[in-house]
């Protein structure tokens, strides 16, 4: 658990370590919804059969249809989302819901909530228009209060990439810190060998405003 921003300074390790039980149960729910279940359970037939004879193994993948079978309940049959306003607000909520296809988006995100434990919803503009997207949980780093830890204080969304020029490899860590009202933006270099640590910013931070007092992160 996160209680301040100090996990991104220079020298810390990433991930943060006390993310990392989180991240890898994440990956192992994937490669289960994937059906890649001899990639989780480790010699799982001789757990399930201990003499060993010759055996027929199916895989049903189960942990995927009951993902599924969660988001199918309910949203398979679109559900009519009103508001009591004006004709003019119910047709503002239509459009959002057309431009950002929204139903499947939260189609995406059921399942997330199955398959991970955690759903991610993100707001955005493109400078015109608001939008509302499905974000991946292993992304996602809660900041809470020491003292309530219902009581969040950001949201920051970090991924890594690499830029490969002839031999030499660089990885990066692109970072943005929510809070209500604003996003920071921030691009960190990452150390290239072992255990990736923070290096240092590659370019000034960002800061911009949202105009809305709330985070533009939804879990």
């Amino acid at each position: 658990m996160l209680f301040d921003l100090s996990f991104l300074d220079i020298g810390k390790p990433w991930p943060p370590p006390s993310e990392k039980d989180r991240l890898q149960r994440y990956a192992e729910n994937k490669l289960l919804f994937k059906g890649k279940h001899s990639e989780v359970y480790k010699d799982w037939v001789r757990l399930l059969r201990d003499d060993k004879k010759a055996t027929m193994e199916i895989i049903l993948n189960w942990h995927k249809r009951l993902s599924l079978l969660w988001a199918d309940l309910l949203l398979s049959e679109p559900p009519k989302i009103t508001t009591g306003s004006s004709k003019k607000d119910q047709e503002e909520i239509d459009r959002i819901i057309d431009d950002n296809n929204l139903l499947n988006v939260l189609y995406e995100t059921v399942i997330d909530i199955s398959r991970y434990g955690d759903g991610i919803l993100s707001v955005y503009s493109d400078g015109l228009r608001g939008f509302i997207g499905s974000s991946q949980p292993g992304i996602w780093f809660p900041v809470v209060d020491r003292n309530n830890i219902k009581n969040t204080l950001y949201h920051v969304m970090a991924w890594t990439y690499e830029e490969v020029s002839g031999n030499n490899k660089r990885v990066f860590l692109n970072v943005q810190i929510h809070e209500k009202g604003k996003i920071t933006k921030r691009l960190y270099s990452l150390t290239n060998s072992g255990e990736y640590k923070i290096q240092g910013l590659v370019k000034p931070e960002e800061t911009i405003s949202t105009g809305v007092e709330d985070f533009l992160i939804i879990p």
